[in-house]
């Protein structure tokens, strides 16, 4: 089981990966974005079987989210899209593909897994800045 991301523009550009795969790479995305949505984002991946501890990550990502800018925002509303028939519009292509350098870094040991997604991930990335994306 996994999904297919697809650029709305041109569905011939897509990749493919698991679940797990796509949430490290959101995860990447917001260690990239700050430190603050990163630790956020880590916490609601390492405490889905502690109710008050997930309740708590949950009502963080709420407290940002409202405290954010538009831009942030944005962003976040792409982290937090299900993993199953989600979508993101091109300004959050754009903010995403602001970072993919930094993703990279952050990943430099791991060829593998920059051949195999992030490259992939970032060409579709990349022809979403026109019309978005979506994944199912």
């Amino acid at each position: 089981m996994g999904i297919s991301i697809i650029a709305n523009d041109d569905p011939e550009i897509d990749c493919s990966m698991g679940y797990i795969r796509f949430g490290n790479i959101r995860e990447d995305i917001a260690k990239a974005y700050n430190k603050e949505l990163g630790d956020i984002y880590s916490d609601s991946f390492k405490f889905l079987h502690d109710k008050q501890k997930f309740e708590e990550t949950n009502r963080r990502f709420t407290e940002l989210f409202n405290k954010s800018d538009e831009r942030t925002q944005t962003l976040m509303k792409f982290l937090s899209e299900p993993d199953t028939d989600g979508t993101a519009p091109a300004e959050a292509c754009k903010i995403i593909l602001e970072l993919k350098n930094k993703v990279f870094a952050s990943n430099s040991e791991y060829k593998n897994y920059q051949k195999m997604y992030l490259e992939p991930f970032f060409k579709v990335i990349e022809k979403g800045c026109g019309n978005g994306i979506k994944w199912f």
